[in-house]
């Protein structure tokens, strides 16, 4: 009997040195591949860089809190740009919010990630076929990088 507490004694400082192999010295779990791209730590005053599938590229500079001028290149190298006022929100260090509603009535939201480099969009336009408030929406996912 004297054998089963000595093997949970042991199984219990194998984990706790495994869990203290893998935290830094901040006491926070130790970054992954995905998580370790150097980021600034403000994007306002910089250029923001949106690769989303099937070649569509957004460039977004980041005037101030309340301006965004972004540049829709589609894949066909077809540009639109604008002037917009947004609603912004820094959530942490590497994390933020941003939304708009451009003239045309469509609404853009994103949760840009600077640590991960993902931007994650949701917008809504105008549909008048549509039976759920006549807007129609979209999810895109992206790569997304600060200059």
């Amino acid at each position: 009997m004297k054998t089963m507490p000595k093997f949970i004694a042991a199984a219990i400082t194998i984990m706790l040195l495994i869990a203290a192999c893998h935290t830094n010295n901040t006491g926070n779990t130790a970054p992954t591949g995905k998580d370790t791209l150097v980021a600034p730590t403000e994007i306002i005053g910089k250029t923001g860089f949106i690769a989303f599938p099937g070649g569509v590229k957004v460039e977004e500079n980041f005037l101030s809190d309340t301006t965004l001028h972004w540049k829709y290149t589609d894949a066909n190298g077809t540009a639109t740009q604008e002037d917009e006022h947004i609603s912004y929100k820094k959530i942490n260090d590497s994390l933020y919010f941003i939304n708009w509603i451009e003239k045309s009535g469509l609404t853009v939201s994103q949760i840009l990630d600077l640590k991960k480099g993902t931007a994650t969009a949701f917008t809504s336009r105008f549909d008048e076929k549509s039976d759920r408030g006549q807007r129609s929406s979209l999810f895109l996912e992206g790569s997304f990088e600060v200059k």
